[in-house]
């Protein structure tokens, strides 16, 4: 048990102190670039980081080709 506390304890102070050197750089090349005021734009990967409420914004699609079985008429045996 006293195994299990230390190793709990460690990993921790770990996820502590990786998330105190992301806080301290920030997080996306195009936030940087903007000096960090980010907020009101993500738009991109990095929303969930910037502002959790602009993931409404996002506009997602779902292509045939991704996410069903996509168009197969095109193809001709040889």
């Amino acid at each position: 048990m006293k195994k299990f506390l230390v190793i709990s304890v460690a990993l921790l102070l770990l996820m502590a102190s990786t998330q105190a050197a992301i806080a301290s750089t920030g997080m996306g090349g195009r936030a940087m670039g903007m000096g960090g005021a980010f907020t009101a734009v993500a738009d991109d990967g990095t929303a969930a980081y910037w502002n959790p409420a602009g993931l409404t914004q996002l506009k997602f699609g779902l292509t045939p080709t991704f996410g069903g079985v996509g168009d197969w008429d095109g193809i001709m045996d040889l």
